[in-house]
């Protein structure tokens, strides 16, 4: 499956979740940002295996909240919060 830059996938166990940059292969990309269940890395690359679900994507936006941050789904940034 062909992932583009915006969207937001997960490992199968949804233990990560990640912002995609840039796909890479089918499983691997370069990211914005990913988190784990209890916090948020800013890492270059990620591997994953399917979309994430809502209860995901709401702990990933709440994460990168914590650390200041935000995501911009329009122009597919990060946004550090002042």
């Amino acid at each position: 499956m062909n992932y583009k830059r915006g969207d937001i996938v997960a490992t199968d166990t949804g233990g990560y979740v990640m912002i995609i940059k840039e796909q890479i292969s089918n499983d691997c990309a370069k990211i914005f940002a990913i988190c784990d269940r209890e916090k948020v890395y800013f890492s270059h690359h990620g591997w994953f295996d399917r979309l994430a679900t809502k209860e995901e994507k709401a702990r990933l936006f709440w994460l990168l909240s914590k650390k200041g941050y935000s995501w911009d789904e329009e122009s597919c940034e990060l946004i550090q919060e002042l």
